[in-house]
């Protein structure tokens, strides 16, 4: 919001130099040439392999990467770990926190107990054990009350939903897997903001990678990318300016 309007900065002119500079990493094949249509689990399996030098995710996948690397043979000497973000005017690096998650239950829900209770389940010791070790017998075991990972559970790092579980009673048995994270978290925490999310943002988010990747890519040039961008948030209302 700025003097009570609601903008999106991807739309302004403060980002043409951002694009313009994105746009020639691209051209120096700096950018991975398929950025656009990678999924996911493309861009873990690149970073992996030596085929890209970072990208950006959240930081739980900083321990997952590692222990993937491990499992999957890579060098001693593989080690993935999380950068600060770039820095803005301020002095201060720049990076999104996930948004609060809120549960919610529809007023047309058939079971509305059940759903209700289920919420409750989850934060209660056996709903973190399964939301972060996840299923026993296939993702661990237990024997004379100690968990252990089968090789299932190793690949899939412990992240069933609620990786890091804000219980204050059960903590993870398993903090010498979790390379990488504690360095992640602290620099979310220290420089973490919380962007203004609103129920528009998904659509107008598909509006500024459509223009933003076509301006990466050099289809329009980055004045043009904007402009466009700019008319169509407006004219459907996803922006006050």
């Amino acid at each position: 919001m700025q003097n009570g309007k609601l903008t999106i900065p991807y739309a302004t002119s403060a980002a043409i130099p951002v694009y313009t500079w994105l746009n020639k990493l691209y051209e120096d094949k700096l950018l991975d040439p398929n950025f656009v249509t990678n999924s996911t689990a493309d861009e873990r399996n690149l970073f992996l392999s030596g085929r890209v030098g970072m990208f950006v995710y959240w930081d739980a996948w900083v321990p997952m990467l590692n222990n993937l690397a491990k499992t999957q043979g890579a060098g001693a000497s593989f080690d993935a770990e999380a950068l600060p973000g770039a820095t803005s005017p301020d002095g201060e690096p720049l990076v999104s926190m996930g948004d609060t998650s809120v549960f919610a239950i529809p007023s047309n829900a058939p079971d509305k107990a059940l759903a209700f209770n289920f919420l409750e389940w989850w934060n209660t010791q056996p709903g973190e054990v399964l939301g972060s070790l996840g299923v026993k017998g296939i993702d661990y075991t237990m024997t004379n009350g100690k968990y252990q990972l089968t090789s299932v559970g190793s690949d899939e790092n412990m992240d069933h939903g609620d990786p890091e579980p804000i219980s204050s009673y059960w903590k993870n048995p398993f903090p010498q897997l979790q390379q990488g994270y504690a360095n992640a978290r602290e620099i979310g925490v220290k420089y973490g903001y919380q962007p203004l999310i609103n129920a528009n943002w998904t659509n107008a988010q598909n509006i500024v990678w459509q223009y933003g990747d076509e301006a990466i890519l050099g289809k329009l040039s980055p004045q043009a990318a904007v402009q466009q961008m700019h008319a169509e948030l407006l004219r459907e209302h996803y922006i006050d300016q």
